[in-house]
């Protein structure tokens, strides 16, 4: 029997960072629930951190600090280390954990210094800080349109000094409420991730490298060129990850007609070229209109919103580090909880959020035996993939019947190998057809 590598008979430690587009949801456990790592003996830290512009505005140029929320974090994975043994933890096996905006959160400690020794390794599931979709390219800008949404009299003719002095009059909850900010059409950036209101509140590349800022260079580079905090990773995506619905829809007939659009914020590009761009990698999903092929829409709004960006991650930090890559396909009982599901022909049916419930969801509280068996046992396989990577940094440290004795393959750059998680296990290559895709865009 494997046994837990930890220290002196402490447990290792699963580190919580949650998802909600950078602005919503918390670390409480009414909505989180620790029972399947419990069950493993793993203990689960979650911990709230300020979102929305409370954690993410700043100014850009020193005087209001950006990625406030990050800072929490390391100051929160700080008190893990000089406090877990006292529950039993092990300091020296600390995962990070992070869905969707979470899992850019997590990604983003990888890049900072000043969270260099605090992990161990990081699980990042749907969310990575790759691309631009996931930082703010125009934070300074966001700022002022806050204020001024709040008090017109602000503008852009006020210093940042006195930005800020207007910011700390005003209440936080007022702060928090003006979440919601609509930028100009110059600034809009809403068609690259599909919602129906901007994720404007967002980490920042920050312009130096000093003490006093959390990260600084563009993400990609940093991986690319292996300069990050190098420690095992798990990542993966759903099936069919834009299935959820969203504003998406809405906006399927301005892709059309401006693809541009769609790689709006990808730098060193002509207008020209994001348009050529934009018409090709359209054409990868079909030779028509999107508003005519909805299938077609919702698996470029997976991609280019959400999978492609993970992908590109797993690839860019795999020869520097172990990678386990999957795909969590089960549509069951349980996920039809989760969210709105779009049902076509053609498409995967796990959508964006659709393991939760299996692994930390508050939805499987109470008497599970309601659920199908399959449900069940997909929820034990996927906590069990889970706990051995907190366990051990490997999902699959030896053959194991209860995980079909699969051994899941390291991803690396030339097979893209990765674990397809439904009823049944299955590695297989080359998720959602990414090796097309880096050739054509990356």
């Amino acid at each position: 029997m494997l046994q837990s590598p930890s220290n002196k008979g402490l447990l290792p430690v699963m580190f919580y960072i949650t998802g909600g587009m950078f602005a919503f949801n918390d670390g409480t456990f009414n909505s989180w629930k620790p029972y399947n790592f419990i069950e493993r003996d793993i203990i689960m830290v979650a911990m709230n951190f300020r979102q929305g512009p409370l954690g993410l505005l700043t100014t850009n140029d020193g005087v209001i600090p950006g990625n406030l929320a990050l800072w929490d974090q390391n100051m929160a994975l700080k008190w893990v280390q000089k406090n877990i043994e006292r529950f039993g933890g092990d300091p020296k096996k600390v995962t990070i954990n992070g869905h969707s905006s979470g899992g850019a959160f997590a990604t983003a400690h990888l890049l900072s210094k000043h969270s260099k020794g605090l992990f161990s390794g990081v699980i990042a599931q749907s969310g990575a800080i790759t691309g631009m979709d996931y930082l703010q390219p125009y934070p300074k800008y966001n700022a002022y349109k806050l204020a001024n949404t709040i008090n017109p009299s602000i503008t852009t003719q006020n210093t940042s000094e006195e930005l800020l002095a207007f910011l700390m009059t005003v209440p936080a909850k007022t702060l928090s409420d003006t979440t919601k900010i609509h930028p100009d059409p110059e600034h809009d950036t809403r068609v690259v991730i599909g919602f129906e209101y901007e994720l404007i509140w967002k980490p920042v590349m920050e312009p130096s490298d000093d003490e006093n800022v959390f990260f600084s260079g563009y993400p990609d580079d940093k991986f690319r060129e292996g300069i990050f905090n190098k420690v095992p990773v798990m990542v993966g995506i759903t099936s069919e990850e834009g299935a959820l619905i969203g504003g998406w829809k809405d906006r399927i007939e301005l892709i059309d007609d401006h693809p541009e659009l769609l790689y709006r914020q990808v730098e060193g590009l002509t207008e020209r070229e994001k348009k050529e761009l934009g018409e090709k990698m359209i054409r990868v999903y079909t030779e028509g209109k999107l508003e005519k092929n909805l299938s077609a829409a919702v698996k470029l709004y997976s991609d280019v919103g959400f999978s492609n960006r993970i992908i590109k991650f797993a690839d860019l930090v795999s020869p520097y580090v172990d990678v386990y890559f999957y795909q969590y396909s089960f549509f069951g009982a349980i996920e039809n909880k989760a969210g709105p599901i779009v049902e076509m022909e053609g498409l995967g049916k796990a959508a964006h959020c659709a393991e939760l419930p299996y692994i930390i969801w508050y939805k499987l509280d109470g008497d599970t035996t309601v659920y199908p068996e399959a449900d069940m046992r997909v929820r034990r396989i996927v906590s069990d993939l889970f706990g051995n990577f907190i366990k051990y940094q490997n999902p699959t440290p030896k053959r194991d019947a209860q995980l079909q004795n699969i051994i899941w393959p390291k991803f690396d750059s030339e097979q893209l190998r990765f674990l397809d998680i439904d009823y049944n296990l299955t590695v297989k290559e080359n998720p959602r057809g990414y090796r097309q895709t880096r050739k054509l865009i990356y």
